[in-house]
């Protein structure tokens, strides 16, 4: 049954690839969004698989967000100040008349696939050498300071446990009360850390996954301190779970 399953998995994988591509064999509408992927390579929950995560997502969100262009933003404990820093990748790259659309969307997906994948790398040997800790919000304002060019909202997968852990907060031990969670926001606001996120959306894999499954309590205290803080001082709205 588990042979079968997986037959099953990759033929729809196959399919949805394909639509992404160019519809298979019809013309290809044009791509506009701007998007981006942030990936955490901390090492702050040895439970997240981001590999894997990256593996089986990253196609579906930009065939699914309408993805133009890609960008890369590794969390390390230091994300802003990253050397993990890679070029954007185009997805829709131009074709001149009678290119072949599907072979030159396939190739730029592959690169963006192994992009992301060199990013987590790089992301991981920084944060055992150089920058320990999990810096999730320097993360997203990197990918938010690193806006590619496109039309519409800004479309950022977020690859991570969430789990904020630097010199500013400890989101595997603070408080996450009610009460709690207002201050800490408010700290991190008045420190100018909480990136505007007015036309962005957020859609993540791996939330609370560095946190053991006896604590699930503290995931959804986890889950509505970032819903908070992206709706409140982000003026965004809050991320959801991927499908």
């Amino acid at each position: 049954m588990k042979k079968i399953h997986h037959l099953a998995s990759l033929a729809t994988a196959a399919v949805a690839f394909c639509a992404a591509l160019t519809a298979c064999g019809e013309e290809a509408p044009a791509l506009t969004s701007p998007c981006a992927v942030v990936v955490d390579g901390s090492g702050s929950g040895t439970r997240l698989d981001a590999a894997r995560l990256l593996r089986e997502h990253l196609a579906d969100f930009l065939y699914a967000k309408g993805c133009a262009t890609l960008a890369f933003s590794p969390i390390t404990g230091a994300s802003e100040s990253t050397k993990c820093n890679y070029p954007n990748v185009d997805l829709d790259p131009a074709a001149v008349p009678g290119a072949d659309v599907t072979a030159l969307r396939r190739r730029a997906y592959k690169q963006a696939e192994k992009t992301a994948a060199d990013v987590l790398d790089c992301a991981k040997k920084e944060g055992a050498t150089e920058a320990p800790g999990s810096d999730v919000l320097g993360g997203i304002s990197k990918a938010v300071g690193t806006r590619p060019e496109g039309t519409g909202a800004y479309h950022i997968l977020v690859i991570s446990d969430f789990a904020q852990s630097d010199s500013t907060v400890d989101l595997y031990h603070d408080s996450l009360a009610p009460a709690d969670r207002e201050m800490i926001i408010a700290r991190l606001n008045a420190k100018a850390r909480i990136p505007d996120l007015s036309g962005t959306t957020i859609t993540y894999y791996g939330f609370g996954a560095g946190y053991a499954p006896s604590q699930a309590g503290r995931v959804a205290l986890l889950r509505a301190f970032w819903a908070e803080l992206v709706t409140g001082p982000g003026h965004g709205t809050a991320p959801v779970q991927g499908n």
